[in-house]
């Protein structure tokens, strides 16, 4: 098959959403597939002052190559990177299956002519959808609604389509790189007072939740609380006593999994959650806020400890539980390894390639169904 994969920007720095897509490219490309990975300098068609700056932009985007743009992954030699000016049908190549992967770019889709082949719609605006302004939630609504398949994928997305009258065609959570993300060091064997969290600027990240839960316990703890953090940038008003690892490699985000015990991971709104489902496969024990997205994998008590967002004092309270019951401890981070794992690569390629293919059938409805209840299609094995 042709496919074409809509993507709304360039992303400078890494972006777990933009990360997932490479990797659906790779891999589809590896299985014989012609996969253009569509950048383009601004999604819709520019006009006025915006239209001399997007020549500008893509004049720049020439001087490069595409594969240069994105350092911070790596591509197969199957896969094709294309900057165009915009999203507009005629800057593409024909295809036989085009993929939007935000509401901006199906937005954008929705007047293809069947050049363009099947229309696909994975969906991963959860965050946004909880945080957008009326204005912006009514043409995310009309979005969803264009007429592309719709493809969840996570239970919270998949109820968010089904709130604005979305059936999902299928719901295909994505996978997790095992060759890249695993335990080096024995869960048993790691440094009790080991804590990390990821550090970003918007406020919706939790960031400065977590800071707060991890100030108050070096207050009654002090330097027998070692603190360390990692973004794609620097993040301004980090206390001291946190260690921060700016654009690690997936090299340097495992061994900073394998550092640490346990992983706080304070999102207020998730889709799905990619560190913490990374942290889980490294070994770490992992305390979250109930970001939602998280709940395929992050059972309370089971796989995690999760409390309610936008609580330092709660997370402070998981993490300290943690400190003093390291039974706990191993038998979350065993039992979150043991659940993450079901999440391959192998299985989401599978079932997107079915679903481009019109083969689905009864097994992408089984998932669809299973995400609309708010089961997990992945946990049967």
């Amino acid at each position: 098959m042709r496919i074409n994969i809509l993507l709304p920007f360039y992303p400078k720095l890494p972006v777990g959403g933009f990360k997932v897509q490479y990797e659906y490219a790779n891999r589809l490309a590896a299985r014989g597939h012609a996969v253009t990975v569509v950048h383009p300098c601004t999604v819709e068609e520019p006009r006025g002052p915006k239209a001399r700056l997007a020549r500008a932009a893509k004049r720049a985007a020439e001087s490069l190559t595409d594969r240069s743009r994105v350092g911070w992954h790596a591509f197969g030699e199957g896969v094709r990177l294309l900057s165009v000016p915009d999203l507009r049908e005629k800057f593409l190549p024909a295809a036989d299956v085009t993929v939007a992967t935000s509401w901006a770019t199906a937005e954008m889709a929705r007047d293809y002519t069947p050049r363009a082949g099947r229309k696909f719609q994975i969906v991963y605006d959860y965050e946004l959808w909880m945080t957008a302004a009326p204005a912006l939630r009514r043409r995310m609504q009309e979005a969803f609604r264009s007429g592309l398949s719709c493809v969840a994928t996570s239970p919270a997305v998949a109820a968010m389509l089904e709130e604005v009258g979305v059936r999902p065609a299928a719901y295909v959570p994505c996978g997790l790189d095992f060759d890249a993300f695993g335990v080096d060091v024995p869960v048993e064997r790691r440094a009790r007072g080991t804590v990390g969290f990821p550090a970003r600027e918007q406020e919706s990240k939790g960031t400065a939740d977590a800071v707060a839960a991890l100030e108050a316990l070096r207050a009654r703890r002090g330097d027998g609380l070692s603190v360390s953090a990692f973004g794609p940038r620097p993040v301004s008003g980090l206390p001291g006593w946190v260690r921060a690892s700016w654009l690690p490699t997936d090299a340097g985000l495992r061994a900073f999994y394998n550092s640490i015990s346990i992983f706080v991971f304070p999102s207020r709104f998730e889709g799905w959650g990619l560190p913490g489902m990374e942290a889980l496969a490294c070994g770490a024990a992992l305390v979250a806020a109930d970001s939602v997205g998280l709940g395929e994998y992050a059972r309370h008590g089971e796989t995690a400890l999760v409390v309610e967002r936008a609580r330092p004092d709660l997370l402070a309270a998981a993490v300290e539980t943690l400190l003093g019951d390291d039974e706990l401890r191993q038998r979350l981070a065993r039992q979150g390894h043991a659940r993450v794992r079901r999440y391959t690569w192998a299985r989401a390629v599978d079932a997107l390639e079915a679903l481009f293919a019109g083969e689905a059938g009864r097994g992408a409805e089984a998932g669809r169904d299973a995400a609309l209840e708010g089961r997990a299609c992945a946990s049967s094995e």
